[in-house]
């Protein structure tokens, strides 16, 4: 009974541990309707529905650390986002690749070999 406990409070842990990895990048819907509202589409003034050529971009990304909140939110052309995606891309993989250096030092610490 206790093991199968520990089972259920381990499995707990780690879901709740990979979501939060997850939210770090998930987009709220509350917080784009927010900046909706304080920024109508420019081209139709309206703060809901179709934007015609323009979607709404974090300034800083959110892989990057950035907010979602609409302090962190613009218009964007569709053009210019693309070409700003493609780079937030490539910048986004480099900051998710372990460090080859980081992880040699880690091993020497745990070898248990002293220097």
């Amino acid at each position: 009974m206790l093991l199968m406990r520990v089972g259920c409070l381990v499995f707990g842990l780690l879901f709740v541990a990979s979501r939060t990895e997850f939210a770090a990048t998930e987009r709220s819907a509350v917080q784009r309707a927010a900046f909706l509202r304080a920024n109508p589409c420019p081209v139709t003034g309206q703060p809901r529905g179709k934007c015609p050529g323009w979607v709404v971009d974090h300034i800083v990304p959110l892989c990057a650390g950035g907010a979602d909140h609409p302090q962190n939110m613009q218009w964007q052309t569709v053009t210019d986002s693309r070409a700003k995606d493609r780079d937030e891309r490539r910048q986004c993989a480099a900051l998710r690749k372990p460090d080859p250096a980081a992880s040699l030092n880690d091993a020497a610490y745990t070898s248990g070999d002293r220097f």
